[in-house]
């Protein structure tokens, strides 16, 4: 009997590593075979080991969805009526009852609740393996793939006690497989006077408006050290305050991703020299709803950078990580937090990041939510005294590298999603991205210090943090903004002088043209004509 239990978990075991493992086969398709001999099986997680997991909060998703419509909506009376957490969470999540109800669930059963968010989005719980498998009904087995990477994945659904699903939507945290990825392509740089200059910044920055006061946060699966910040500091004469870090489940490490935490921060500092920037951190076995969940919890940010996503692809996502980040994604919009996400730098092929022989349209997640604003991008030409030129949709065919854009599988297009352009051959009722653009080719690198060394960015997660800086001046200048994705679409209508409208170049597939379009969205801003026009809308409402 042992032996056939034992046999038992074996094929269950590779059939998780098939699962977990998917490549492209012909025509594109996903075929788990050939990828899955990258995957090692490393055999189950000892009962008495420690599972850090998350509980995914039901909501009442319908009124929700509502409020999000008015909430951007000029013509509804809950325009622009903004929550706290706290009132997110009374009036969509659980209730208090039902809340203290779960908890006495999973204390009998010997789980502890080791942090609960204000926006009642989600429960993080740590207890043994044996615990979990026997709540759950599954059975978690540790893995290694080709790069070193390892991770615990649970075989079978998890599926909670009948009591306690009315409360629960999803569980979220079994799976640890590092599917996050920062939108950067590691290559003297665009320094902060050149930026200032092409991107029409300098009239802020003369005026006083440099970013005090306001706060970025900067949510990322690595970290940076403080060293190369003062490196940064000193080759570019900035001084700011110093980086804030909020270690969320321990924090990230200096690995592979510093170099994307080193560009976030220096570009937001760049452009933003007196912000304050958070940088919100997790291990690479996080979920971006971890991270949002407890920026919204902390009240402390209106704007946020975000660099990291994953090919919209189902089966690239850990069960429960997509709900725990719409929820999280859905208390910060509520809350008023504008978050940039790179689109992408892999064009309109985004998971070739994954897969790089396929040839299927494909876009990033988060970067596909209208709950955040999408950045892909450009590549800036300057004259001779560094003043805008042209830019064009950022494209290296033969490198396989472009900025992200293309339409959702899943989520709809809002209805603020519109304007020339939006609605094409191409659409089919799904949200499309990006929505606006920044610098993101190599020769329009940004400087940034990692690693005691001063090298050059690039990519979209290049361009979002230089929108997310760009706002930080235009909150100091305007005042207090809320969401701002409905309202550039708006201005791109009203006042389409704030952006620069690129007509050329593309992303791998979708070409550039006036309007908005797949491979630039609204443009790049002129950040001054921006502000005004910015300021503008808010005193008129």
């Amino acid at each position: 009997m042992k032996a056939q239990r034992s046999s038992a978990l074996a094929a269950a075991m590779l059939s998780a590593a098939l699962l977990l493992g998917l490549a492209l086969g012909e025509g594109g398709i996903p075929s788990p075979a050939r990828h899955a001999r990258r995957v090692q099986m490393l055999g189950p997680v000892p009962p008495e080991a420690t599972v850090a997991f998350s509980l995914v909060l039901r909501n009442r998703e319908g009124a929700l969805r509502r409020f999000l419509d008015d909430l951007n909506d000029p013509g509804s009376p809950r325009y622009r009526h903004y929550l706290t957490a706290a009132q997110f969470g009374a009036r969509f999540g659980p209730s208090r009852a039902r809340l203290a109800g779960l908890r006495r669930l999973l204390a009998v059963r010997g789980v502890p609740v080791v942090r609960s968010y204000p926006q009642r989005t989600a429960l993080e719980l740590r207890a043994s393996a044996a615990t979990v498998e026997r709540l759950m009904g599954v059975r978690l087995v540790r893995f290694v793939d080709g790069t070193g990477a390892r991770w615990r994945a649970p075989i079978g659904t998890p599926r909670l006690p009948r009591r306690m699903r009315p409360a629960v939507e999803a569980v979220s945290g079994l799976d640890t497989r590092p599917v996050y990825r920062p939108a950067d392509v590691p290559r003297r740089g665009l320094a902060p006077p050149d930026l200032a200059r092409a991107y029409d910044i300098e009239p802020l920055h003369r005026a006083g408006f440099n970013g005090e006061g306001q706060t970025v946060a900067v949510l990322s699966f690595s970290t940076s050290d403080d060293r190369d910040v003062a490196l940064f500091d000193s080759v570019t004469h900035i001084t700011g305050p110093p980086v804030k870090r909020v270690l969320v489940r321990g924090g990230g490490a200096i690995d592979d991703g510093t170099i994307e935490v080193n560009l976030d921060i220096d570009t937001v500092r760049a452009v933003a020299p007196k912000a304050q920037i958070i940088d919100y951190e997790a291990p690479a076995s996080g979920e971006i709803g971890e991270l949002v969940d407890r920026m919204v919890a902390d009240r402390r940010a209106k704007i946020a950078s975000l660099s990291w996503g994953n090919c919209d692809f189902p089966t690239l996502f850990r069960p429960g990580g997509r709900e725990r980040t719409t929820r999280a994604l859905q208390s910060a919009v509520s809350q008023g937090i504008t978050i940039f996400e790179a689109s992408g730098d892999h064009g309109a092929y985004e998971c070739q990041s994954k897969w790089p022989n396929t040839a299927f349209p494909s876009v990033d997640y988060p970067s596909a939510s209208p709950l955040v604003v999408s950045v892909g991008g450009t590549l800036l030409s300057v004259r001779e005294n560094g003043d805008y030129l042209v830019e064009h949709g950022w494209e290296d065919v033969l490198a396989g590298y472009g900025g992200g854009g293309g339409r959702s599988p899943i989520e709809a297009r809002p209805s603020w999603q519109a304007g020339p352009g939006v609605l094409n051959a191409y659409s089919n009722g799904r949200r499309q991205i990006p929505d606006v653009a920044g610098p993101a080719d190599p020769y329009s690198g940004v400087v940034v210090a990692s690693k005691g060394k001063i090298t050059r960015g690039n990519g979209t997660s290049q361009a979002a943090p230089f929108w997310a800086g760009s706002m930080a001046l235009i909150r100091q200048f305007a005042g207090a903004l809320g969401y701002v994705n409905p309202l550039l679409y708006r201005i791109a209508l009203t006042n389409p002088a704030a952006f620069h409208d690129v007509t050329s170049g593309g992303n791998r597939l979708f070409r550039a043209g006036p309007g908005w379009d797949y491979a630039t969205g609204l443009g790049s801003p002129d950040v001054t004509r921006l502000a005004r026009a910015v300021r503008d809308s808010v005193r008129r409402r």
